[in-house]
Formats: structure tokens, C-alpha cells, sequence
């Protein structure tokens, strides 16, 4: 039980960035959490003071959230964990951590094994959103240029959101060259042409252009994802995270990159 509470937190605690990002999390978050089990030795204490106790430990979670994501989520799992501590009698607390640290060990073998399989799934995933929510700027426009209504505001704010997201994940990102001779990368070029494909959308005044380029876009979205399931380990340990599957086409959002050495 104890191990399996260990992975089900750190699943729940997992983010949509680099794996090092969510390596990083589960070394940081693993012995906070693990501590929550300390409080079990505290269980027989009247119940006043443990509810003293028991808000005195929120306030210290709630505290160390701010340095990041790993804190926040070793908060979170300290409370939780914590939380079961003081309510369950007749546990050796110590076996229990020792579960729970096995537990993460558990997870990050598993969290290991699809970086292996899977290493471009971090930067495809925030790709494919930035190309879908482009093609839906894209839609939104066309249909508004046809009837005059307001969606491509809803619509701008999503894909401005998207891009913020890719612009984060880019720079997590250690740069690397390309052993591949057509790679989906996500780098500042392809921002720039992501940014430049919302000032066009949002700035012009032919539904067709409009439509065409919805349609590029979501074929392009489909694509990358598409190409990412065929190639997956393809040309793995070669790209890490730095790059998204292999793709074919150049186009606002994502760059289409050929090795002129191969």
C-alpha cells in the first residue's frame, strides 16, 4: 500500500515538461513527502494539540511552495501523506518510509523506461498544441471574416496561451544539434514563425487565406503527432527532449530542418 502511494502522488504530481523537470521533482518532492510520515508518532496526542499541530504543518507546506514546482509538489504530498499518518494506528513509521521511498524509486524507473521509448513526447506535446490552437485562430477568423461575429478573440487568447507554453518548454530545452535528416524542432525560429502566423490571422481580411491555413495548420498538428507515434525511437539518445518527430513540411510554428552533412 505504502509503495503504491508513493507512485499514485507522483503521477498526480507529475508536470507537462522536460523529464529532467519531472526527475527533478520526484528527487525533491520524495523525502518531503516521506517526512509526512514522521507525524505518526504524534497521533496520540490529545486532539487539540494536534489540531495545533496539524496547522502549524499547512502553514510550513504552503510556505515552501514558492522556490517551484518540486516544492509545491512535496508540499502537497507532505499534507497528504501526513494527513494518513496521524490517522492510522499501529504502523512502524519508519518501514513506511522506506516503502514510500521505494515506492518513488518505482516510479522513476517507469518515469526512466518512457524516456527511453518516448523521448520526444515532452516538446510534441506543446508542439501539436501550439499548431492546433494556430489552426483554430485560423477557423475562428475565417468564420468571423464570413459573418461578422467574435470568436477570433477567444480564439487569440487560447493561442497566445499555447505559444506562452512553447516559449516556456523551448526554454527548458538544452539546445543539441540534429542527427536526423528531417526533424521537428522547437526552437526560437519556429516561435518566431508562430508568432508571426497569429499577427497574420489576426490582422487579415480574406476568409480564404484564412481557411487555407486552418487547414494547414490542422493537418500539420495531426502530423507531427502522427509522425511521432511511427518514428518514436527511431533516432533516440540522439535528440533527447530537443527534438519532436520527424516531419516533412515547413510551415508557421514548427521548423522542418535538413542536415546539409548527411
Amino acid at each position: 500500500m505504502w509503495v503504491g502511494l508513493a507512485a499514485l502522488l507522483l503521477a498526480a504530481g507529475e508536470r507537462e515538461g522536460t523529464y529532467r523537470l519531472n526527475f527533478l521533482i520526484i528527487a525533491v518532492s520524495t523525502p518531503i513527502a516521506a517526512a509526512g510520515y514522521l507525524l505518526g508518532f504524534a497521533q496520540n496526542l490529545p486532539l487539540p494539540a494536534l489540531m495545533v499541530l496539524a496547522a502549524v504543518v499547512a502553514f510550513i507546506a504552503g510556505a515552501i511552495a514558492g522556490p517551484g514546482p518540486a516544492f509545491s509538489v512535496g508540499g502537497m504530498q507532505f499534507l497528504l501523506v501526513a494527513a494518513i499518518a496521524m490517522g492510522v494506528p499501529h504502523v512502524n513509521w519508519w518501514t513506511a518510509i522506506g516503502l514510500y521511498v521505494v515506492g518513488a524509486l518505482f516510479y522513476a524507473a517507469l518515469l526512466a523506461a518512457e524516456m527511453l521509448i518516448n523521448p520526444r513526447r515532452p516538446q510534441r506535446i506543446v508542439t501539436v498544441s501550439l499548431l492546433q490552437a494556430l489552426a483554430d485562430l485560423a477557423a475562428a477568423r475565417t468564420s468571423d471574416l464570413a459573418d461578422g461575429g467574435d470568436r477570433t478573440t477567444e480564439a487569440r487568447r487560447r493561442a497566445t496561451g499555447a505559444y506562452q507554453a512553447a516559449v516556456g518548454r523551448a526554454a527548458e530545452l538544452t539546445a543539441r544539434p540534429s542527427w536526423s535528416t528531417r526533424v521537428w524542432v522547437l526552437d526560437g525560429q519556429a516561435l518566431t514563425a508562430a508568432d508571426r502566423t497569429q499577427a497574420f490571422l489576426v490582422a487579415g481580411t480574406d476568409p480564404v487565406a484564412a481557411s487555407v491555413a486552418a487547414d494547414h495548420l490542422a493537418v500539420l498538428a495531426a502530423e507531427v503527432e502522427a509522425t511521432g507515434l511511427r518514428c518514436r525511437g527511431k533516432d533516440r539518445g540522439k535528440n533527447g527532449d530537443n527534438a519532436t518527430p520527424h516531419g516533412s513540411t515547413s510551415a508557421p510554428g514548427v521548423t522542418s530542418r535538413t542536415d546539409q552533412n548527411m
